[in-house]
């Protein structure tokens, strides 16, 4: 079944006009899409929302006018998430309309697809779409881990109902690896680095090899947290070398090791000599992160020299006679 086509049930007159209406509507806002993804313009973003937003009024009359179909119930759901989709991808998402329109979108069409995928159990489609609306509404909620979290949580739990899904469904391991991802980050600005590395390990069992980076560097700053230095100084080692000439990645390597200096300091099962070894080597590593993160220019903004000077992650960093000195290079190049 494909959800974007409109079957009105036997009756061709207004139906079918109003779906060949939404369907013309719809291959419109799809072709200016494909125009917003190029290095340019506003006008364009403006155009494809209001003709998503055309396309979902019409479909939300059929499918209420005709409950029955459940064509056109589906088609309602695809307009909704691609709606949801153009929402996000315009970068506005912190305007609060904005971000409450969007995420009034995607809950619309959850609502639609939940209800078609009880209905018909037996259509892997709707399933899927279910557990993707699920996680891309996760994807949006910027700032609000609690709720990030539910979202995230019911999409692995849709996805994963069926065991063999996935064997059917080439497009469901992305959507796996990319909600089990945003519940690692949730998890992780909550506080419960325990549950977030869990998250992040089930992610990685999914992610092909071009996707795992972003995910083992989740994963070392999740065993950071948790004290387990040697392990995560151990990923954050073999990250190193693939984020040189990137600001973030650097800089959040570095947090790593400052993190892995700080347990190794304070780890009893380790000789006194070797705890201040150790720790020391930690540290070292971590000012020549920062130091590569400042060589990519990530300093350069007021607020990333605020969030360096508030950091907690780095604090062990702060004793280290080396670390007020290279503090004052950066302060140096302040504009």
């Amino acid at each position: 079944m494909d959800p974007k086509r409109d079957r009105p049930g036997g009756d061709d007159s207004a139906a079918a006009g109003l779906g060949r209406i939404a369907r013309q509507t719809d291959q419109w806002a799809r072709r200016i899409n494909a125009f917003v993804r190029q290095p340019f313009p506003s006008l364009a973003v403006a155009c494809v929302e209001d003709e998503f937003g055309r396309a979902v009024a019409i479909r939300r009359a059929l499918a209420d006018s005709t409950p029955e179909n459940d064509h056109y119930r589906a088609a309602l759901a695809n307009n909704q998430t691609n709606l949801g989709t153009v929402f996000q991808r315009q970068g506005r998402l912190d305007e609060a309309a904005r971000s409450m329109e969007a995420e009034t979108t995607f809950r619309e069409a959850i609502a639609n697809l939940d209800e078609l995928a009880k209905k018909h159990p037996q259509n892997a489609a709707y399933t899927v779409q279910l557990g993707s609306a699920y996680a891309r509404l996760a994807s949006i909620l910027s700032g609000q881990p609690e709720k990030v979290l539910v979202s995230a949580r019911k999409a692995i739990a849709t996805l994963t109902a069926d065991p063999q899904l996935a064997d059917r469904d080439p497009s469901l391991k992305p959507v796996l690896v990319t909600a089990h991802w945003t519940a690692a980050e949730a998890l992780a600005e909550l506080g419960k680095h325990q549950e977030s590395l869990s998250e992040w390990e089930a992610a990685l069992s999914l992610a092909p090899e071009d996707r795992r980076d972003p995910l083992r560097l989740g994963k070392a700053e999740a065993l950071a947290h948790l004290g387990k230095h040697a392990q995560a100084a151990a990923e954050a080692k073999d990250l190193a070398p693939a984020t040189r000439g990137v600001g973030q990645p650097s800089y959040r390597l570095a947090a790593v090791f400052a993190l892995a200096s700080a347990a190794a300091a304070k780890d009893a099962a380790l000789a006194s000599g070797e705890r201040d070894r150790l720790s020391a080597q930690y540290a070292a590593s971590a000012i020549s992160l920062l130091e590569q993160a400042k060589a990519a220019g990530h300093f350069k903004a007021a607020a990333e020299r605020k969030a360096l000077r508030d950091d907690p992650s780095i604090q062990s960093l702060r004793s280290r006679p080396e670390f007020p000195k290279w503090l004052s290079t950066v302060e140096a190049g302040s504009p």
